[in-house]
């Protein structure tokens, strides 16, 4: 068969191509259009392990600042200016209404995840805390 006749040595510089991959998704990163995305973004920098007690610190970070920007009471007109300046002019008069259409699916985006988020990071700070079972007086979340 012809795959049998390569070997380790052909790939003639590849190995470079995962450092080119984890260098563009550190440092080329588009800033954050959601509060969603900004959360995530301080979660994966301050979160970088998940066995330690500061990965759980993260993860309730988290769920505290994407529950405060999506459920919060002006998350709407922030998403509805933004998503307002993002419509093109040539909408003319509906442009207020394809904004409006643009926000709901945003925001309902938004808040699925949050709401995701929360559940899978609330069961992993429990799970994490359970290491603690045996001294009652380390029983925190």
């Amino acid at each position: 068969m012809w795959y049998n006749n390569l070997s380790k040595d052909d790939n003639s510089g590849n190995d470079l191509y995962p450092l080119f991959m984890y260098y563009l998704m550190a440092h080329n990163v588009a800033p954050a259009q959601f509060g969603v995305d900004e959360a995530s973004y301080y979660h994966d920098q301050f979160g970088s392990t998940v066995l330690k007690t500061r990965n759980r610190r993260a993860n309730s970070h988290w769920i505290a600042r994407a529950n405060r920007e999506v459920f919060s009471h002006d998350s709407w007109s922030r998403i509805h200016r933004r998503e307002y300046k993002a419509t093109p002019k040539r909408w003319g008069r509906l442009r207020g209404a394809v904004a409006a259409v643009n926000t709901a699916f945003s925001w309902a985006g938004q808040a699925s995840l949050t709401i995701a988020g929360t559940v899978t990071f609330g069961v992993a700070n429990m799970l994490n805390g359970t290491k603690y079972l045996d001294s009652p007086k380390k029983w925190r979340l």
